[in-house]
């Protein structure tokens, strides 16, 4: 069950503002150690300015975070966010540098009164500074009456690092398991109109051979794809079978082929004389491509 944080702010907007920043750097870890992927981080509007009156002392909205630091600064500049000059310190200094991007969000629709909810304002320094446990300072009540109030989405503007988080969290909530090479995803195969689906890249090891041989592929029936390679190896002659050895499922077949392309530029220098997808590696090496390409997430982003 995801848990509930709760922090104040000076206003919503993840349309241009899609970043949760911290003053302190602390602070920032402080949530990452104690959060989950799919916590929820609500906020509250600050008693008085700058904070507009009619968002002070309200529930505004609430996200979910990305796990990846990030500097705010340096994603408003990137998507074109104008800053305005309160967010700065006098010498200059950013007020929030230390982030964690929004990778969902949705707004409170009644814009509740935090007094008329919790019985207070929830005064002091620490309601501002860090992101707090809701359950553990106010209660499990307090969490129901959050999780009651009425709420829609919103969007968040497509920076590139947040894709990445976003799309990589999607990814990993699908499947948490250990030149193009082919033609790539298509709504319009064979005659037939056919709607995106999920896909799984894969690893198949070969058995039966001497050396280390992996072959890299995505499909939307990793089994039956599987089934089909094993078919022309006449197994029972040969002692040659394929054997999926590590997938990781993808939201749509784009990403999958995505991921599957960024493999095999990666390993090219390992790849078999006359093959496309068959590569002579060790496993090792193989998996540390895998887990540095997934983790960049840039088959998101092309």
């Amino acid at each position: 069950m995801s848990r509930v944080f709760l922090t104040k702010v000076w206003g919503f907007s993840p349309e241009s503002y899609p970043a949760l920043g911290f003053n302190a750097k602390g602070a920032r870890d402080k949530l990452l150690k104690e959060s989950l992927p799919g916590d929820w981080v609500i906020l509250a509007g600050t008693k008085g300015l700058p904070t507009v009156p009619e968002y002070q002392g309200r529930l505004l909205g609430k996200v979910q975070l990305g796990k990846e630091e990030i500097n705010v600064e340096n994603i408003l500049s990137s998507i074109g966010t104008n800053i305005p000059k309160d967010h700065y310190h006098d010498d200059g200094r950013y007020r929030w540098p230390f982030g964690l991007p929004m990778i969902e969000a949705q707004r409170f629709i009644d814009l509740p009164d935090l007094s008329e909810l919790f019985g207070n304002y929830l005064p002091g320094t620490q309601w501002a500074s860090y992101a707090l446990d809701v359950e553990k300072k106010l209660g499990v009540e307090a969490v129901k009456k959050i999780e009651s109030l009425r709420c829609e989405k919103v969007n968040i503007i497509e920076a590139p690092e947040i894709i990445r988080q976003r799309e990589r969290n999607r990814a990993l909530s699908l499947n948490n398991t250990n030149g193009a090479t082919g033609p790539g995803p298509s709504n319009s195969r064979k005659g037939t109109e056919r709607e995106s689906s999920s896909a799984s890249a894969y690893i198949m090891k070969l058995h039966g051979s001497l050396n280390e041989v992996y072959k890299i592929g995505y499909s939307s029936n990793v089994l039956g794809r599987l089934a089909d390679l094993n078919k022309g190896l006449i197994t029972g002659v040969t002692n040659f079978y394929w054997e999926v050895i590590q997938q990781q499922a993808f939201p749509d077949e784009k990403q999958a082929y995505n991921f599957e392309q960024l493999m095999h530029r990666r390993l090219n220098a390992s790849l078999v004389e006359g093959e496309r997808e068959i590569y002579l590696i060790k496993y090792k090496e193989l998996n540390s491509v895998w887990i540095d390409e997934f983790y960049n997430a840039n088959w998101a982003t092309i």
